[in-house]
């Protein structure tokens, strides 16, 4: 079992900065933090809702702290943590108080710290507290109430590293790139706040190698910030791996220029046979780990050669690591799976509608939300209360970020019933709200606790609903509890545009897609049962918030005009984009580099990566090439050799696109990888 917190690491504070530091919390503490014994009733925090608890008028007390500084470190401890409602009071005077004494006592009978919690190593200091409770017939573990298989430590445990990482924080005063935990907050970088990860952790890799790690993760992420913070949190777990392994392997190595192709076979077997997780969830190692690990260490590798870092491979990176190591390409991943997508089918989704009462509040919003607008699970956690757009023509709108594409206020047509839901919790939201707990405005806050400011975590929707449907037995249709993955509910988005016969490029602008690519999965899944499957469930699925926060059924003939009119707008802002020849799918804020020429189809002749063909234009090019092949007769018999020689070109490219019709079920302009649109290659319209 590891440690938690934060790294191993001694402050030295002067002895000036430490009566800084003091005279800063005598400050802060006055009123009720004064006194050395402090019963809840007496605090400002009392409420007498709790008198039926007993157990809750447990004291705080400070009297046998022989250390004044000591004392002082933990009662600011408390009050800070209640008072910006880390903590609830209830929780520090039920919990911790039990906790509180433990600790009390370790520190009078080991006498091991005289001026600050922090004096000592967290190691050593964890390691002696662990043995005395150990002598003292306390447990240091527990079974996990979530895998009884797996042990956690105890609350005792727990505060004390709570303790220790809160006075580390607050007495660490070096840059945060010398630290081996970067906070994302301290960073300056733009970062999901509704993601779990909050921090970079540098502390198991060795030097050299954690120097070269932090180097490369501050340039590529702070610096030219090319990859987002979870990018990098991924990238600093799969060099950890590597450089671990190096540091045993080769542990007179200073540097990467000896890295040879067998080497790096070396290291791929140890990842296929390594067990996964570490030692807390030992699993064998997948496909996916060992491909998405090497290809971390490629690019890596990459990096450090293409700017000429001195201790980079002289071997280059091609020769290192070759495409056998790496994941398949998204074309054969989709060849590999049958063109097959997890999606929240229309019968689990009924089933959802009929149980999401038995959901807390913001639950159901969210599963309604998500499920009608198609925005990923992060950016519906990261909605703020200006949300809901009602625009001239008093049509519906939600608007918010789409963090994966860097597109700011992406909008997307939403119905009068989830607007009048959205608006409710919005209203509801901003009367609890402060500028302490939730300075951010936003729709679904965490307003007491560790995460207090923060928006609901992204792993949160799937928990609730695979717990809804063990409770409730939803099943598929193969009689099996649904699992419920969040992104499932972005590609039955897809998938009910795609029955409900909305085009494939509307879609792809409404899911902030740059390629037509993923919708047209989504459309080999179409057929007349699943339109019929999906027209009765959604006459069923729409559901309107009454006053009492249940959720009723309405039948759409209702929203019948306002869907009319989606469609209608959508329509008339996009179907220009078929053309003769296959889709333009440019945004229109996006400008056109090849409009001006028009000797030869410029989409095609300069290679557009804007321009898409699929199945549907097959006999557009047959006929083409057809009546190319005529006027070049004509041509010859007039000696035009140039028309003759631009004419067969032009056969040329219709044949090469016809190939890809036929082998790859159409031509798509830009990878996937690049597909998606970002809003700094736009420009507005003037």
């Amino acid at each position: 079992m590891g440690l938690i917190g934060k790294e191993n690491v001694l402050l030295e504070l002067k002895s000036s900065k430490r009566t800084e530091m003091k005279d800063f919390i005598n400050g802060y503490l006055d009123g009720f933090w004064v006194k050395d014994v402090l019963r809840f009733k007496e605090s400002p925090y009392y409420h007498p809702d709790v008198e039926k608890d007993r157990k809750i008028f447990s004291i705080l007390d400070f009297t046998n702290i022989k250390s004044e500084t000591i004392k002082l470190e933990l009662k600011y401890f408390f009050a800070y943590q209640i008072e910006s409602k880390v903590i609830n009071p209830r929780t520090a005077w039920l919990q911790y108080a039990l906790c509180f004494r433990k600790f009390i006592a370790f520190i009078n009978q080991e006498k091991v710290l005289k001026d600050s919690i922090v004096e000592i190593r967290k190691e050593k200091l964890l390691t002696i507290f662990r043995s005395w409770m150990v002598k003292n017939n306390y447990k240091i573990t527990r079974a996990n109430w979530k895998n009884p298989q797996q042990n956690v430590v105890t609350a005792a445990i727990s505060f004390f590293n709570s303790l220790y990482d809160f006075f580390f924080d607050f007495y660490d005063e070096r840059e945060e790139f010398e630290k081996d935990i970067w906070n994302f907050d301290k960073l300056g970088i733009d970062f999901n706040e509704a993601s779990s990860k909050r921090s970079l952790d540098f502390t198991e890799i060795k030097e050299p190698w954690k120097a070269v790690t932090k180097r490369y993760i501050k340039e590529r992420c702070v610096v030219i910030q090319e990859i987002v913070p979870s990018t990098a949190v991924s990238a600093v777990i799969r060099l950890t791996y590597f450089f671990s392994w190096l540091f045993v392997e080769y542990p007179n190595w200073t540097d990467l220029k000896g890295l040879t192709r067998s080497i790096v076979l070396k290291y791929l077997h140890y990842l296929r046979t390594t067990p996964m997780g570490g030692t807390r969830y030992q699993r064998k190692p997948t496909d996916s780990h060992v491909k998405t690990t090497m290809v971390c260490l490629s690019v890596f590798l990459d990096y450090i050669q293409v700017n000429e870092w001195e201790l980079a491979p002289t071997v280059p990176v091609k020769k290192l690591i070759t495409s056998a190591e790496k994941p398949n390409s998204y074309k054969k991943r989709r060849e590999n799976n049958g063109d097959v997508i997890e999606y929240i089918p229309d019968e689990v989704w009924e089933q959802v509608v009929e149980n999401i009462d038995k959901l807390p509040n913001r639950y159901k919003i969210m599963a309604l939300t998500i499920e009608e607008s198609g925005f990923r699970i992060t950016d519906i956690c990261s909605l703020k209360w200006d949300c809901v757009y009602k625009d001239g023509k008093g049509e519906f709108w939600l608007k918010g970020d789409q963090r994966k594409v860097r597109k700011k206020n992406h909008k997307v047509p939403i119905s009068v019933e989830l607007a009048s839901v959205l608006q409710a919790q919005i209203e509801a939201v901003k009367q609890e709200s402060n500028e302490q707990n939730n300075p951010k405005n936003y729709l679904f806050p965490i307003l007491n606790g560790r995460r207090v400011r923060k928006p609901v975590s992204t792993p949160n929707i799937a928990r609730v609903l695979n717990k809804l449907a063990e409770e409730c037995d939803i099943y598929d249709k193969d009689g099996r509890i649904f699992h419920f993955r969040a992104h499932q509910f972005r590609h039955r988005y897809g998938m009910t545009l795609v029955n409900k016969g909305v085009n494939i490029i509307i879609i792809q602008e409404l899911m902030a897609h740059a390629s037509p690519e993923m919708t047209v999965v989504y459309a080999k899944l179409l057929d007349n049962t699943k339109r019929k499957a999906w027209e009765t469930s959604r006459e069923q699925g729409a559901l309107r918030l009454e006053s009492n926060w249940k959720f009723t059924p309405v039948q759409l003939e209702s929203s019948a005009e306002e869907n009319g009119i989606e469609l209608e707008w959508i329509r008339h802002n996009y179907d220009s984009l078929r053309m003769d020849h296959g889709y333009c799918i440019k945004s229109p804020k996006m400008p056109c580099s090849f409009l001006e020429e028009m000797v030869e189809t410029p989409c095609i002749k300069n290679n557009c990566r804007s321009f898409h063909v699929d199945n549907t234009f097959v006999d557009y090019y047959q006929f083409q090439i057809i009546q190319l092949e005529q006027d070049i007769i004509l041509y010859k018999r007039q000696g035009r050799v140039r028309s003759v020689e631009l004419s067969e070109r032009r056969i040329r490219n219709y044949e090469k696109i016809l190939s890809a019709i036929q082998e790859n079920g159409g031509v798509f302009g830009i990878p996937k990888d690049k597909r998606e649109v970002f809003e700094d290659e736009r420009i507005l319209k003037i």
